[in-house]
């Protein structure tokens, strides 16, 4: 009897303690999952497949999801990574509380050139909302304050940065396509040694149709739109 109860308490012990998965195998984040692993960041130092299964809600002086693995597939899954950073107003007009400069934070970031995959969801009240390597599609960042999405080396796609208080969309070696960015503080897209194609930049604090987007290097496929006009 004395050894049938050590081992069941054992046994809920392992499954207190062991990540949950979804049904198809993802790894499922939740507020209390990060909390039981320690809290703030969240750490993902395996390959894989992840996916919120609830909003995050990260305190001041952190970032929120550090990707520390290549091969990491993660899915919001319509959720929210959210920071305490709030920002008012629109275009160069945009204020922001809360700054954690000068150590900034970030809501999602990849760490030494690893290499991922984020999509589906929402980032917001952070110095940057999405910070990658890798691919970032159909993300929603807003009340940023340096930028909402930075991709370098991949691809960002059906993506929308709205209410940032400096550029909405940055990227370095990588293509957009498809991406809005509107009412941001200063430049909708930055781009470096990247192309773009089919991307909607409206009223942003630079709102000239040739200062929506700051270019280096950079290759326009010629259908994107700055105010309505061809950029």
């Amino acid at each position: 009897m004395h050894k049938f109860t050590l081992a069941a308490v054992f046994c809920a012990v392992l499954l207190c303690c062991a990540p949950a998965f979804a049904i198809d195998g993802q790894v499922l984040i939740n507020q209390s999952t990060v909390m039981a692993a320690g809290g703030f960041p969240y750490k993902i130092t395996q390959p894989g497949s992840y996916k919120l299964s609830g909003n995050l809600v990260v305190p001041a002086n952190t970032n929120g999801i550090v990707i520390e693995a290549n091969g990491v597939t993660l899915d919001l899954n319509g959720f929210a990574v959210s920071g305490p950073l709030s920002c008012t107003g629109l275009g160069e007009s945009i204020s922001c509380s809360n700054d954690p400069e000068p150590n900034p934070t970030y809501g999602i970031v990849t760490t030494n050139l690893d290499f991922a995959t984020v999509k589906n969801g929402t980032v917001s009240g952070f110095s940057g909302g999405l910070n990658i390597e890798g691919i970032a599609e159909d993300i929603f960042a807003t009340s940023n304050l340096d930028y909402g999405i930075s991709v370098s080396d991949g691809v960002m796609e059906r993506c929308a940065a709205n209410f940032n208080r400096d550029t909405g969309l940055a990227i370095a070696a990588s293509a957009a396509l498809q991406n809005t960015a509107n009412f941001n503080g200063e430049y909708g897209l930055r781009a470096a040694t990247s192309s773009f194609s089919s991307n909607v930049f409206l009223a942003n604090g630079n709102d000239s149709p040739g200062a929506q987007i700051l270019l280096t290097a950079s290759v326009s496929g010629n259908n994107n739109s700055c105010n309505g006009s061809a950029c």
